[in-house]
């Protein structure tokens, strides 16, 4: 029994809708995979991990002049690098600054950080110290060995302090997530 006219385009009609039925159902399912990801893997916070690498980078440049430093012979050139010392210490200090506006202040990573710093600026003091009357070995060895192990001592110190802030913006991640879920209706 042949179908009629009428029966052909009803049968159109349901066969469409069901295909834009299931293309519906695929793309919704995709983008909750997508959306549902985010949450998995919170990244950095870029204010702090950003502070962090510029006090680090400055950190690093000042351990270079310090070591470029004792091996200077002409008053000029030490001079020089003593400034450069002192611009990247106030680079440094400002970096500080800015972290402390991102996490508390009372944060005992951040205190230890800053803490170790200032150790290490009355280490540079001395090695300067050491270099203008004129005792240039122990002033190398005093680079080459507690002031450059006091630099990775800070640099672990800053480490341990992006770790509290990814911890941190984890636990609000998730509190958000969790906030969302239960704010859904039929969930």
């Amino acid at each position: 029994m042949p179908l009629s006219h009428g029966w052909n385009w009803t049968l159109i009609t349901i066969a469409t809708i069901l295909a834009l039925s299931l293309i519906g159902w695929f793309a919704v399912d995709r983008w909750s995979m997508r959306l549902g990801s985010v949450h998995q893997g919170t990244p950095p916070p870029p204010m702090v991990d950003n502070a962090v690498l510029r006090i680090d980078s400055n950190l690093i440049r000042a351990q270079i002049v310090m070591e470029e430093l004792v091996y200077t012979e002409n008053p000029a050139e030490l001079a020089a690098q003593v400034k450069a010392v002192d611009q990247l210490e106030k680079a440094i200090y400002k970096g500080f600054e800015a972290l402390a506006g991102k996490v508390p202040r009372r944060n005992p990573q951040y205190l230890k950080a800053l803490s170790l710093f200032r150790e290490w600026k009355k280490l540079r003091d001395q090695i300067i110290g050491l270099l203008k009357s004129g005792q240039t070995p122990q002033a190398q060895k005093l680079v080459l060995g507690r002031c450059a192990s006091h630099v990775q001592k800070i640099r672990d110190a800053l480490t341990a302090l992006e770790g509290f802030a990814q911890k941190r913006t984890e636990d609000f991640a998730t509190d958000a997530y969790d906030a969302a879920q239960e704010k859904q209706p039929g969930r």
